[in-house]
C-alpha cells in the first residue's frame, strides 16, 4: 500500500498531499490518491489533470474518482460515462475499487432517477465486496448507502449503516455520517436529538465549509419545522452563500428550494421568484428536476395558478415510481392541498388516502408538520373527519410503533423470530452469535474471534464480526450489540428478548 493511499484511508488528505510531494518518482496509482486527495482539499482543477493523466498512465481505477469528482460537480452524465470506461476491466480490479465502483455506481443512479431496487442493488454488491477490503473502507460503503436508505425511507436500516460509518471511519466520515444521522433525526421530527447531533459534527467539523453548508442547510429544515421562520431564513442564506463558494450544486439547489417553501407560507412574491429563478439554473438532474416541480408547483398553486396542478402531479409520480417515500408523502399532501383549492374534492379525498397509507407503511414515518403548515386547507378537511377516520388518524397524529417480541430457535433449524414470525437473515451466522453472546453475557473481541471464527485470520474475523453486528441491527428494530475495543456486550435495546 503506498503512503498517499494510506493517508487517503485514514481521512488525512493533507499529509497524502505531503507524501505525495516527497516522493521522487511518482507511479501512477501515486497519482490517482494524489487526486483524491486534491478533490477532498477543494483542489478540483488539481484533482481532475492527476486523475486524467493516472487513468492515461494505466490506472483505470482513477476514472472512478473521476466520476465522484464529476458528480460532485452536478455533472452526472459525464459520471456515468467515466464509470462506463472502467466497466469492462472491473473484474480485474481489487475488491476495494469494484466496491468504490458499484458505490459510485448506485449514487450516480440515483441522480439520474433510476429506481430503488436498481440503485440498492449496486450498494449491496458494494457492501459484499467491501467485506474484506479495510474497516475506512468498509465505512464508505456504509456511509453512502446509508444516506440513501434514508432517501428511500428506510430510516431504520440507514441508522444501522450510519452508525457502523461513525463507528469505523476516520474523523471524516464520521463527522459526515453524524451529519446524515442528524438529517434523519430532523426529518422525522426529533428536534432535541436532530440538534445535539449538529452541534457534535460542528464542534468536530474543523470548519469544513462544505460540510459547514450541508449543516445549515438541516438546521434551516429543523428551523421550519418548529416554525422559527426567521432563524430557517439565515441558515438557508448561508446555507447558500457557502454551497455557491464550495460549489456544491445539489446542496445550493436544496436551499433555495428551503427558502422557496418559506416564501409559499409567507405568501412573498419576490422571495419566491428569487429562488425559482436560482433553482432552475442548479437543476442537473431528473432528481433535481422533480425536487423542484414539488416546490414550484406548490407556489403557483397557492396563488390560485393551475399550471402548478400539473407541476405536483409530475413531481409526486416521479417520487413514487422510484419509491422516494418521503418526498412522494410530502409532495402528496400539497397536490391534495391544490386539488382542494381547485375543486377537485373527490381527487383530494384520493390523495390524502395515498398520503395515509404511505405513513401507515412507515416504520418511523417522517414529521407532516412543516408541509402541513403549507397545506391549510388539507388541515382543514382532515380536522373535519371524525377522530377515528383513517387518513386524519395517520396525518395529523404520530403513528405509534408497537413493542416486539424476538426470540431465537436454536433447534430444528436456526432462525431469528419477530412477535412468532420468522425473519430473513442474509447473512448465515446472526443466530450463532446471538446465542453465544446471550450464553456468555459478554466476551472480548479476542474471545469472539477464538470461539466464533477460530479458522479465519483476526483482521478478516473482525470485519466479518462488525457486518454481523450491523446486519443485526438492521434486521432486527430496536436490538443492538454494545461494542468497544475491549468487551463485546450482549445484545440490547430490546424489550422482550429471549
Amino acid at each position: 500500500m503506498t503512503t498517499v493511499r494510506e493517508a487517503v484511508l485514514a481521512g488525512e488528505y493533507g499529509r497524502g498531499l505531503e507524501q505525495y510531494d516527497r516522493l521522487t518518482e511518482p507511479k501512477a496509482e501515486d497519482l490517482r490518491w494524489a487526486g483524491v486527495c486534491a478533490a477532498q482539499q477543494g483542489q478540483v482543477v488539481q484533482a481532475q489533470q492527476q486523475l486524467e493523466q493516472a487513468a492515461q498512465r494505466g490506472c483505470p481505477a482513477a476514472r472512478i474518482d473521476l466520476a465522484s469528482l464529476h458528480r460532485a460537480a452536478g455533472e452526472f452524465a459525464q459520471a456515468l460515462t467515466s464509470l462506463a470506461l472502467v466497466q469492462e476491466a472491473l473484474p480485474l480490479l481489487p475488491l476495494l475499487d469494484q466496491a468504490l465502483w458499484y458505490r459510485e455506481r448506485a449514487i450516480v443512479g440515483h441522480e439520474l432517477g433510476e429506481g430503488m431496487p436498481t440503485v440498492l442493488g449496486f450498494f449491496e454488491q458494494a457492501w459484499v465486496t467491501a467485506s474484506d477490503a479495510p474497516l475506512a473502507m468498509q465505512a464508505s460503503v456504509a456511509h453512502a448507502y446509508g444516506m440513501h436508505l434514508t432517501r428511500f425511507g428506510e430510516d431504520h436500516r440507514a441508522s444501522a449503516y450510519l452508525e457502523f460509518a461513525a463507528e469505523h471511519g476516520h474523523s471524516v466520515r464520521r463527522t459526515y455520517a453524524l451529519a446524515t444521522l442528524a438529517a434523519c433525526a430532523v426529518y422525522q421530527g426529533g428536534g432535541s436529538q436532530a440538534r445535539a447531533l449538529l452541534d457534535t459534527v460542528r464542534k468536530a467539523s474543523a470548519h469544513d465549509p462544505m460540510l459547514e453548508a450541508v449543516l445549515a442547510y438541516h438546521e434551516g429544515q429543523l428551523f421550519r419545522i418548529e416554525g422559527a421562520d426567521e432563524q430557517a431564513l439565515s441558515a438557508f442564506q448561508r446555507a447558500v452563500s457557502l454551497a455557491r463558494t464550495e460549489m456544491r450544486p445539489s446542496t445550493e439547489l436544496h436551499a433555495q428550494l428551503g427558502l422557496l417553501a418559506l416564501a409559499t407560507e409567507r405568501e412573498d412574491e419576490a422571495m419566491a421568484r428569487t429562488a425559482l429563478v436560482r433553482a432552475r439554473r442548479l437543476v442537473r438532474a431528473p432528481r433535481d428536476e422533480a425536487f423542484l416541480k414539488w416546490r414550484e408547483g406548490s407556489w403557483w398553486a397557492s396563488q390560485g395558478d393551475w399550471g402548478g396542478l400539473g407541476l405536483l402531479e409530475e413531481a409526486v409520480s416521479f417520487f413514487q415510481d422510484r419509491e422516494l417515500r418521503r418526498e412522494a408523502l410530502w409532495s402528496q399532501l400539497h397536490l391534495a392541498e391544490a386539488q382542494e383549492r381547485f375543486g377537485q374534492g373527490e381527487a383530494c379525498a384520493a390523495s390524502l388516502s395515498e398520503a395515509a397509507d404511505l405513513v401507515a407503511a412507515f416504520e418511523t414515518p417522517p414529521t407532516l408538520v412543516a408541509e402541513l403548515r403549507l397545506t391549510p386547507r388539507v388541515t382543514a378537511r382532515l380536522e373535519s373527519l371524525p377522530p377515528r377516520a383513517y387518513e386524519r388518524l395517520h396525518l395529523l397524529k404520530e403513528d405509534v410503533q408497537n413493542l416486539r417480541q424476538v426470540n431465537l430457535k436454536t433447534l430444528g433449524g436456526a432462525e431469528v423470530l419477530i412477535n412468532g414470525q420468522s425473519i430473513r437473515l442474509r447473512l448465515k451466522r446472526v443466530v450463532e452469535v446471538l446465542a453465544y453472546l446471550l450464553k456468555s453475557g459478554g466476551a472480548s473481541l479476542a474471545e469472539v474471534q477464538r470461539d466464533l471464527f477460530p479458522d479465519v485470520r483476526p483482521a478478516q474475523a473482525k470485519g466479518y464480526f462488525h457486518q454481523i453486528r450491523l446486519h443485526i441491527k438492521e434486521r432486527i428494530p430496536g436490538l443492538s450489540v454494545p461494542f468497544d475495543e475491549v468487551r463485546v456486550g450482549w445484545p440490547q435495546s430490546l424489550d422482550g428478548f429471549e
